[in-house]
């Protein structure tokens, strides 16, 4: 899992617009490359990556999804929200 995405948390956000939405891209690079890397770790594991967009909450809200299901039938469904209102970010990495 992307070191920024453990737990969870809020912080300062760039000042500058250019610099959230490549804090946002990076985010969402991350959170899209962890399927991949689940499946290269571990064989017997499928994990599929959704991205839900953005919700209109705040200033922006966007919103993901990592499934991961073992061959032997354990399945695990792991929710991630991104957003930012202002200069504050926060990250949420929430296991269902």
């Amino acid at each position: 899992m992307p070191r920024a995405y453990r737990g969870g948390g809020t912080g300062p956000l760039p000042e500058h617009e250019a610099g959230r939405r490549r804090l946002g891209s990076r985010l969402t690079k991350n959170i899209k490359s962890c399927a991949a890397s689940i499946e290269k770790a571990d064989p017997e594991t499928e994990a599929t990556a959704k991205d839900y967009s953005t919700l209109p909450v705040e200033e922006s809200t966007q919103v993901h999804s990592l499934h991961t299901v073992i061959s032997w039938g354990a399945s695990d469904i792991r929710l991630f929200s991104v957003g930012w209102d202002g200069r504050t970010a926060a990250a949420v990495n929430k296991l269902h």
